[in-house]
């Protein structure tokens, strides 16, 4: 799973890797968009996958990425067309 993060400025972006370092090799940080909507349609058309979208200022915990992944796995078993 990717996690796309829409970062104010590079040293936003590098923050959030530098807290997130568990997820970093996931992680594609987005600089310079001018409008998350356009964002959040281009990662639709892209992306087979589930993926997060978020703002550079949001910290996870650590097991969040994990919880995450149990949470589709169990939407995929119990509602496979959510």
């Amino acid at each position: 799973m990717k996690i796309y993060v829409a970062a104010r400025s590079k040293k936003y972006g590098q923050d959030f890797l530098n807290r997130h370092s568990f997820v970093a090799d996931r992680t594609v940080i987005l600089l310079g968009e001018s409008s998350l909507f356009s964002v959040i349609n281009r990662i639709i058309k892209q992306e087979d996958e589930p993926t997060l979208f978020v703002h550079d200022d949001i910290y996870f915990n650590v097991d969040y990425f994990g919880r995450v992944i149990d949470a589709v796995e169990e939407l995929n078993r119990n509602y496979p067309r959510w």
